[in-house]
């Protein structure tokens, strides 16, 4: 059975997307124990289980013990779905007490379906907008506000049924952080930017370039996953995909 799996993609990453320039994606979701000591396991091969889930199996480097991981990111064929950046309409409501502190908690509620700018290239599902590379057209409210408007929303909370780029996984692997390719880090999505120089992903001088790609993909994971990330040279789920569609799920 075809699963439909949220995927989470930065600004950044979505343009690559939708610029056919991001056509793998790595994550270490469900690999964290792995990840304890990943000098100290390693990877034997994939297996499919009956209830359909494809799983990493792992020894350890030292011992015969095995253990198995659950992709979370589906198997070849499986679609992802990618939830990003987002303006949602509605308004925050107040919804009890925290426990720890016993303060109010407010929570946000979609409510009707808003409008927005007819001559921009946004995608619009009802009370959603997407497409935060231009300018947002409309008045937007301040983050807890209490009047209904429009609202800008992590993309962890952006529904399923607002998601506009739908991908289709055609190949899964394991490896390490470290064994990147020049040609994969391209297909991560890494900016060019001008005489066969890469975007600096932590440099605050736009103009401060790198030469390599791994360089480069090496600066946009550290930007993500913070300074160290990079030396604990992890093991990664490497998600290959084709974009089916960026304007709404596909009929497939």
């Amino acid at each position: 059975m075809q699963k439909e799996i949220p995927l989470l993609f930065s600004t950044s990453m979505v343009q690559a997307t939708k610029d056919g320039r991001k056509t793998k994606t790595r994550r270490t979701r469900g690999l964290e124990e792995v990840n304890a000591n990943p000098d100290n396991v390693e990877f034997v091969r994939f297996q499919e289980y009956p209830d359909g889930s494809l799983r990493a199996i792992f020894q350890q480097v030292i011992g015969d013990e095995y253990g198995s991981v659950r992709c979370p990111y589906g198997k070849p064929g499986d679609l992802l779905y990618v939830r990003e950046e987002h303006y949602a309409y509605g308004k925050w409501v107040y919804d009890g007490v925290t426990k720890k502190t016993g303060k109010l908690r407010k929570k946000f509620v979609s409510s009707g379906e808003g409008a927005y700018d007819p001559y921009s290239d946004y995608y619009c599902f009802e009370k959603f907008v997407t497409g935060l590379g231009k300018r947002f057209e409309l008045p937007v409210e301040p983050a807890g506000s209490m009047l209904e408007g429009w609202y800008k929303r992590n993309s962890l909370f952006m529904p399923k049924e607002a998601a506009r780029i739908w991908l289709e996984v055609t190949d899964v692997r394991v490896e390490r952080l470290q064994d990147i390719s020049e040609a994969d880090a391209e297909a991560e999505g890494i900016e060019l930017v001008e005489h066969n120089c890469f975007r600096n992903y932590n440099a605050a001088d736009p103009y401060q370039y790198l030469e390599d790609p791994t360089g480069s993909f090496r600066s946009l994971w550290q930007s993500i996953n913070g300074p160290e990330s990079w030396d604990a040279n992890p093991w990664v789920w490497r998600i290959s995909f084709k974009v089916l569609s960026t304007t709404g799920k596909p009929n497939i």
